[in-house]
């Protein structure tokens, strides 16, 4: 496995856990008062990607969809479900502390598939481009 592909599951690895996913709300919009808190989007599987243009941007640690423009009165586990149906993570409508030992695993697993797959997927379009470039060269000596 290559360092890049390593390093990349540590840091993902990471954001199964609960507490990792809040850490990343340091500069949150809405404070912790109100339904649509750091606390609250990191139980949701959400962790903070914003930035000064889009202050309220966050990515799912699983599924990866990203979602911005909340309101301070949206509930993270629903816009969560209603924006990806399909995520494993949004449909167990659970926060960490309560998922069994096996639904974390499961989880954590397909997280491990995911970036294993994208990278393979990656490196076979590198080798497709690769042989692609190759018989033009040979194309071309004809």
């Amino acid at each position: 496995m290559s360092d890049k592909l390593l390093n990349e599951l540590r840091s993902s690895l990471e954001y199964c856990l609960e507490a990792n996913r809040k850490a990343t709300f340091k500069k949150w919009v809405f404070s912790d008062n109100v339904q649509c808190n750091a606390a609250k989007l990191a139980e949701a599987g959400f962790i903070f990607v914003g930035n000064s243009r889009e202050p309220d941007t966050v990515s799912c640690f699983l599924c990866n969809k990203s979602l911005d423009c909340w309101a301070k009165d949206d509930d993270p586990w629903s816009e969560h479900l209603k924006h990806a149906p399909d995520c494993s993570f949004a449909k167990k409508n659970k926060p960490e502390k309560s998922l069994t030992l096996s639904e974390f695993i499961d989880i954590r697993n397909e997280l491990i598939e995911s970036i294993i797959d994208k990278a393979c997927q990656n490196s076979l379009e590198n080798v497709t481009r690769g042989v692609d470039e190759i018989l033009e060269l040979v194309a071309a000596l004809k």
